[in-house]
């Protein structure tokens, strides 16, 4: 329960921008729980525990995700997805929240996973490798090049 009060805020807006809906993104992070409860030795014997949990919530993200789209796919049209769900303290005005919306969904998955795992979640290239089950080096690396291209395109769109 402790471990919920203090992470569950984050990881719900990590899971909603993997995921794009928050109610989604609510039984994804119930599911990542509901899974710790019954492994509780995992967390305990992980290296860093804040990239496990965020790592155990990711995959509880993406199945999620995956479910709702083959549910989307035989009973329905699929909706306009707007994954980007800013933060409790986001400063920016809506219309720069909607502009970097855009253009992070614009990224490759892994890139946009780096931006927001990095800058939005404050996490560290370890645990975001923890996370993701790649290394740091690599989640580094998709991070920067993120940046690259953001700085790029919002350049561009200002011009």
């Amino acid at each position: 329960e402790a471990l919920h009060r203090r992470h569950g805020a984050a990881l719900g807006a990590y899971a909603a921008a993997i995921c794009g809906e928050r109610d989604l993104a609510e039984e994804a992070v119930q599911q990542a729980f509901i899974d710790l409860w019954h492994s509780p030795g995992k967390l305990a014997d992980a290296e860093d525990p804040k990239g496990y949990l965020y790592g155990i919530v990711r995959l509880s993200a993406f199945s999620a995700r995956r479910s709702r789209k083959r549910w989307w796919r035989r009973n329905t049209a699929m909706p306009d997805q707007t994954w980007l769900i800013p933060a409790p303290d986001a400063r920016a005005a809506p219309r720069e929240l909607e502009q970097l919306g855009r253009e992070l969904a614009a990224l490759n998955e892994p890139e946009r996973e780096a931006v927001v795992m990095r800058i939005y979640w404050d996490l560290t290239f370890a645990q975001m490798g923890e996370a993701s089950g790649v290394s740091p080096k690599t989640m580094e690396s998709r991070y920067y090049a993120a940046l690259s291209r953001l700085r790029s395109r919002i350049a561009r769109n200002h011009d």
